[in-house]
């Protein structure tokens, strides 16, 4: 665990981070620097935040209960506009022995009415450390990205209509190796309303023969 943290004037911000270890001495390495990258840079986003904004919108709630009767004339609505914080969950999943993935769910809050949360994917070759690339699973490469958007456009249809190839932003951070194919992860706000929350969109390898999937990935050398 990677435990990062500040104090300024009238604001608590913490940042803890989780994270497999013991998988190799490259691979802790290459996981250690990711978690602080990613956790700094929503810790000085946090730092940096005006929450002027959310200060104005509680002080309305307020206004409006009390108008109504609901709260006494001297109540306000607590809020979190002076307790910001970052944490990260993960998942891991190994489909083969040389292999490794990791999902953060990443959660914080740095002003607004409710806090926010998103996912980063990053896949490892274990003997090395490797981060792996769309290239490393789709060796031949050409037109995958649209064809995973047309896979997962298909998958979605019947939670999220008029999504468009563009909409589908494939790209290997939001990839998640499983034991028996890929996962494509979608963070609130990125294809629907924060109240619809996350996708996951789960291809097996057979669907993904036809692109050309490096099989080898899953100790697999036919399909």
């Amino acid at each position: 665990m990677v435990e990062l943290g500040a104090e300024v004037p009238g604001y608590s911000v913490a940042v803890l981070t989780h994270f497999p270890q013991g998988l190799g001495k490259e691979l802790d390495k290459a996981l250690t620097a990711k978690a602080k990258e990613q956790h700094l840079a929503l810790l000085n986003e946090a730092l940096k935040q005006d929450d002027t904004a959310f200060e104005d919108f509680m002080a309305g709630v307020s206004s409006s209960l009390r108008e109504k009767g609901v709260a006494p004339d001297n109540a306000t609505i607590p809020g979190w506009q002076n307790s910001y914080f970052t944490s990260a969950t993960y998942t891991g999943s190994r489909p083969s022995a040389n292999y490794f993935s990791i999902a953060y769910m990443i959660y914080w809050y740095n002003g607004g009415p409710h806090p926010n949360r998103a996912y980063k994917v990053w896949a490892y070759d274990v003997r090395n450390g490797k981060e792996l690339t769309l290239k490393d699973l789709f060796p031949s490469r050409e037109g995958v990205e649209s064809a995973l958007a047309g896979l997962a456009i298909t998958a979605l249809s019947d939670r999220v209509k008029d999504l468009t190839e563009d909409m589908m932003d494939i790209n290997i951070r939001r990839i998640s190796l499983t034991a028996n194919g890929l996962r494509i992860v979608y963070s609130p706000y990125e294809i629907a309303s924060y109240a619809e929350g996350e996708f996951f969109v789960d291809i097996p390898l057979k669907a993904l023969e036809p692109l050309g999937v490096n099989a080898a990935i899953w100790g697999r050398y036919s399909l």
